[in-house]
């Protein structure tokens, strides 16, 4: 989540980004892997600014942004 309190989402697109949910694969904009794994965060156009957090590199899957 420290992904998202680091964006400004002036469009709330993150706003369905839940900490309680157990599969982030069901949030908007993340796409994932048949495994579950995370592998493309759909970002573009999406009015998001800031910076990224450095644990984006804990998603070890993901390929595009």
């Amino acid at each position: 989540m420290s992904v998202k309190r680091e964006l400004r989402d002036y469009k709330q697109v993150m706003d369905g980004w839940d900490i309680n949910s157990v599969d982030p694969c069901t949030w908007n904009m993340v796409a994932c892997s048949t495994e579950g794994f995370v592998i493309s965060l759909e970002m573009a156009s999406t009015g998001l600014s800031g910076m990224l957090s450095p644990s984006i590199g804990n998603l070890s899957h993901l390929r595009t942004m």
